[in-house]
C-alpha cells in the first residue's frame, strides 16, 4: 500500500488531532467554501458548523439530487418522489426526449441540471441539460480511445459523479476526466490504465467512482493499485492499495465504529478500506475466475443485529450475506439459489430484499423477494427481465433491460404488480436517475443512436 499525505488537512499542536482547513458545500449547483483557520481549537467548532449544514442544507440536497449511481446513498432509495396512485388507468407521459449516442452511462441530476455522458461519434460528449425541458446548456467533447471488447457498444459504461462543482467521468478505455459543472471547462484528466498498470475488462472499464472526504475513489484494478484515491481538485494520487483486477461493481461508503470506509467488490474479492488512508480493514474472496464479471453494487444494511453487506453475482457465484466491523468480515450465509445477479442491485425494505436475479444473456430473469438473514426466498416471479429496482415510498419502480417500466407494491407476501408498460422499444440497460417525480432514462444505441427520456412518474414529495 502506498500513501501520500493530503494537502488539505493540518495537524493541531495541542490536541494532535486533524481538522479540515475548509468545508465545501454544494447548494443548488453552486460551490460554497468555508475556511476554518480562525476557528478555535479543533473539532468542536467544525462539528457544530458541519452539523448545521447537514441538518439545514444537505437534507434538501440529498432529496433533490441524484448525483451518482443508484441514488443519493447508492442504495436505490428515492426520498423526494411520490408515485402516481392511479397506475391502472395511466399512460406514461414523456416530458421531453433527446437523441444521444452510444453507451451505458446513466444520467445524473444536480439542482436544475441533468448531465449525460455518451458517444455520438469518434469522441465522447458530455452535455448539461435543463432537467425540466431538456434544453442544452453546454456541451464538452472529450477524447475516446475505446475500440471495442466483448460487446459492440463503444460508449462509456461508468455513471458520472458530481461533487464540489465538478463532474467526474470515466471512459471505457480508462481515461478519467474532471469537468467544471458550471461551464464545461476541463479541469484535469488522467489515463488510469497506463498510470496504474491496469488491464481493461471484457467490456472495457465500467465501475463508477465515489467521492468520500474530498477524495475520488476508483476501482482501477492496477498492480498494487486495485483501488486508488485521487485528490478531487488536482487528480493527484493520495493513496493506492490492494492487488486485484477491477470489476464492474461500484464502491459504497460505510461508517464502521466511527471510521469512514469504502466497501469495494474487485475482480475476485470483497474488501473494506479506510477512506482517508487506504488501509485495508478486511477482505474476503468473492467472485470466480474465468469468463465472469462482478457487476452488482454492494448493498449495506444496518439493523439491530449489526452491520451487514449483501453482494451477488451470476456465473455460478451466487449471493453472500456478510456481517462486517472495522476489522472483521464474517460470512453469515452463501449460496447460488437465493439470488444470482448479473449486474442489478436489490433494495432493502422492512427486512426484505427485492430485485431481479438471473442473466440477461440467458433470458432467465426472475423477480425475487428474499429474507437476507437466512437467504430464504419468500417469493419469486419467473420470466421477469433483469433490471434496476428503486424504492419509492412503499412501492418498487423497476426499469428492465428490455425497456419495460414496472410498479410493484413492496410486499413480503407476494408479487404484487400494479403497472407494467413499455418505456423504450429496445434495450435499456443503463441506470436511470429519479428526481422530483421525474424519471430520466436512456435506451441503448441502435445504429449508433439512442434516446434519453424524461418521463413523469409522480410528483415531488
Amino acid at each position: 500500500m502506498t500513501r501520500i499525505d493530503r494537502a488539505d488537512i493540518e495537524q493541531t499542536g495541542a490536541s494532535q488531532s486533524f481538522v479540515p482547513k475548509s468545508l465545501t458545500v454544494m447548494l443548488k449547483g453552486r460551490s460554497l467554501t468555508f475556511g476554518f483557520q480562525n476557528w478555535l481549537a479543533g473539532t468542536f467548532g467544525v462539528a457544530i458548523l458541519f452539523s448545521c449544514f447537514v441538518v439545514g442544507i444537505s437534507g434538501s440536497l440529498v432529496a433533490d439530487d441524484w448525483s451518482q449511481i443508484n441514488g443519493p446513498t447508492r442504495n436505490g432509495i428515492v426520498s423526494d418522489t411520490e408515485l402516481f396512485r392511479d397506475w391502472g388507468s395511466r399512460k406514461l407521459q414523456t416530458a421531453w426526449s433527446r437523441e444521444i449516442g452510444q453507451g451505458n452511462s446513466g444520467p445524473v441530476v444536480v439542482g436544475d441540471r441533468l448531465y449525460i455522458f455518451h458517444r455520438p461519434g469518434k469522441s465522447y460528449l458530455l452535455e448539461a441539460l435543463n432537467k425540466n425541458t431538456g434544453a442544452l446548456l453546454w456541451q464538452r467533447e472529450l477524447p475516446a480511445g475505446y475500440t471495442g471488447g466483448v460487446d459492440g457498444d463503444l460508449g462509456p459504461k461508468s455513471v458520472p459523479i458530481v461533487s464540489q462543482g465538478k463532474i467526474f467521468l470515466l471512459g471505457t478505455e480508462g481515461n478519467l476526466f474532471c469537468v467544471d459543472t458550471e461551464n464545461g471547462e476541463l479541469k484535469w484528466q488522467r489515463e488510469l490504465l497506463k498510470d496504474f498498470r491496469a488491464q481493461p475488462g471484457y467490456f472495457g472499464v465500467g465501475s463508477s467512482p465515489i467521492v468520500v472526504d474530498g477524495l475520488l475513489i476508483l476501482n482501477v484494478g492496477g498492480r498494487d493499485a486495485s483501488v486508488v484515491a485521487l485528490d478531487v481538485n488536482t487528480g493527484k494520487e493520495v493513496w493506492r492499495t490492494f492487488d486485484d483486477d477491477a470489476s464492474y461493481s461500484s464502491p459504497i461508503e460505510v461508517e464502521l465504529g466511527g471510521i469512514r470506509c469504502v466497501v469495494v467488490v474487485t475482480r475476485l474479492n470483497l474488501i473494506g478500506i479506510e477512506s482517508l488512508t487506504g488501509e485495508v480493514l478486511f477482505k474476503t474472496p468473492f467472485g470466480k475466475s474465468g469468463p465472469t464479471v462482478n457487476g452488482a453494487i454492494p448493498l449495506l444494511v444496518k439493523n439491530d443485529q449489526g452491520t451487514f453487506v449483501f453482494v451477488s453475482a451470476a456465473y455460478g457465484v451466487g449471493a453472500r450475506w456478510y456481517r462486517i466491523s472495522p476489522d472483521m468480515i464474517e460470512t453469515v450465509w452463501k449460496n447460488d439459489t437465493s439470488f444470482s445477479s448479473q449486474y442489478s442491485t436489490p433494495i432493502e425494505f422492512q427486512g426484505a430484499l427485492f430485485g431481479t436475479a438471473g442473466r440477461e444473456d440467458y433470458g432467465n430473469g426472475s423477480y425475487r423477494c428474499i429474507n437476507p438473514t437466512d437467504g430464504k426466498v419468500l417469493w419469486e416471479q419467473d420470466g421477469f427481465p433483469v433490471g434496476h429496482t428503486f424504492l419509492v415510498g412503499e412501492q418498487l419502480l423497476v426499469l428492465d433491460c428490455k425497456g419495460g417500466l414496472h410498479v410493484l407494491n413492496a410486499s413480503r407476501d407476494k408479487f404484487d404488480q400494479v403497472y407494467s408498460g413499455q418505456l423504450f422499444s429496445g434495450d435499456a440497460r443503463s441506470m436511470p436517475a429519479i428526481s422530483n417525480g421525474l424519471l430520466y432514462a436512456r435506451s441503448n444505441a441502435v445504429a449508433g443512436k439512442g434516446v434519453l427520456k424524461c418521463v413523469v412518474i409522480g410528483k415531488s414529495r
